[in-house]
């Protein structure tokens, strides 16, 4: 009798571990969703936001443009000559703009994610 009612708790205990494990892995894919849409919101925000700046600086008759880069989610500022539209300087460059997409991609990588 004694065996019996060790095993049948221990059934039960862990049956209850799996349960909580089921229901903690739900609700982490529920806030990755959340998470996901509002990145998104964000980003369709900042596009937005880069569009106004750009009016306003042409407005003003600058040589300023913003962008927003949507794999690293980060902005940049661009300088350009106002005849030529020969590009100035570009805030952060377009090296280092490369190199936050490639470290994206391999912190993706090693955890096994989407960067």
């Amino acid at each position: 009798m004694k065996v019996n009612s060790q095993i049948d708790n221990s059934f039960f205990a862990n049956n209850s571990t799996s349960l909580n494990q089921k229901v903690e892995f739900s609700n982490v894919a529920q806030n990755t969703e959340q998470g996901n849409t509002q990145n998104e919101s964000i980003n369709e925000q900042l596009s937005k936001l880069t569009e106004k700046l750009n009016q306003q600086a042409e407005s003003l008759g600058t040589n300023i443009k913003f962008g927003f880069n949507d794999k690293i989610h980060s902005m940049y500022v661009s300088v350009t000559e106002k005849h030529t539209g020969r590009l100035i300087r570009q805030i952060p460059s377009e090296e280092a703009l490369k190199l936050a997409e490639h470290l994206q991609d391999v912190i993706g990588m090693i955890f096994d994610k989407e960067s």
